[in-house]
């Protein structure tokens, strides 16, 4: 396997494919209203448990301000047992996996019976917007609000998208789009900002594969891919594509598979490569 070491060219983020098309960075997700670091204990949780994995989902809203934590309540949906937190604006639900958390208004839990996988087959379900609920403790008058306000928090990245199912059977939770996200900026390392169709996020490695039409901008950087998986605990990004493209200017660089090590702004094209370079023969 060969590779072209592309150093200081500045691959990152993810872009709104507008602002994309007109050179320009895409626009970051909307701010957190919630203070996630000052939330404090929960005032409720329950867990989910893998193998090497617990997934823990805390509420953060008192009851007396429109809050909802009932868990288990039977006969929701036919065969179910359902689990209902609900956390008006300004406080959040907070779903914590390791060093992960994903914040939103709502998480709906869903167990089916033991003789049908029970624990092991739960699936959450998480959005904005509001609900209530009946005498009965089930949800009732569910308003999704549709916007970009369910967001996954890791390190120093910022992922928002509309809705998040995730499966306990498989590990894995799909994030709706349009996906968009920002990694903030740091010593020498670039700010990045991304968007994408969809996005999938493995619990159990803690990786997030952007899906769909990415797109990447840093600084005056460009690129695109089919997929990119961001290793935020060794900042690295994962493109790949038929190809995945890189361009800042008039210089181009392709491949179907580019490193980019986030926190030195270096790229590394893995396999095949081809581009074009623009060089100044009239420098000194």
């Amino acid at each position: 396997m060969s590779s072209i070491d592309l150093r200081r060219t500045g691959l990152a983020g993810l872009a709104a494919f507008a602002c994309l098309a007109l050179g320009q960075a895409p626009p970051p997700p909307e701010p957190l209203a919630f203070d996630v670091e000052a939330a404090g204990a929960p005032l409720g949780s329950f867990r989910l448990n893998r193998p090497d994995r617990v997934i823990e989902v805390q509420q953060h809203a008192p009851q007396a301000e429109g809050g909802q934590f009932r868990t288990n309540v039977p006969n929701c949906e036919d065969g179910l047992r359902m689990s209902t937190v609900f956390a008006p604006s300004p406080w959040a639900v907070v779903t914590q996996v390791a060093d992960t958390r994903i914040v939103s208004a709502v998480v709906l839990a869903r167990r089916p019976p033991a003789d049908q996988g029970g624990a092991d087959r739960e699936t959450l379900t998480m959005f904005g917007g509001r609900l209530s609920v009946d005498e009965g403790f089930c949800p009732v008058d569910m308003e999704p609000s549709g916007a970009e306000d369910v967001y996954l928090l890791q390190g120093r990245t910022v992922i928002s998208g509309t809705e998040l199912l995730y499966e306990n059977e498989t590990g894995l939770a799909h994030l709706s789009g349009p996906v968009r996200l920002l990694r903030s900026a740091e010593d020498e390392s670039p700010e990045i900002r991304a968007a994408a169709e969809a996005m999938t996020f493995d619990v159990d490695t803690e990786l997030s594969t952007l899906e769909g039409g990415v797109r990447v901008s840093s600084g005056t950087r460009l690129s695109e891919a089919d997929t990119l998986v961001l290793d935020e605990a060794n900042g690295l990004a994962t493109l790949h594509g038929s190809p995945a493209r890189s361009r800042e200017g008039s210089d181009e660089v392709t491949g179907s598979t580019l490193l980019y090590y986030l926190d030195t702004d270096d790229v590394v094209v893995i396999g095949s490569a081809s581009g074009s370079i623009s060089i100044d023969l009239d420098a000194p």
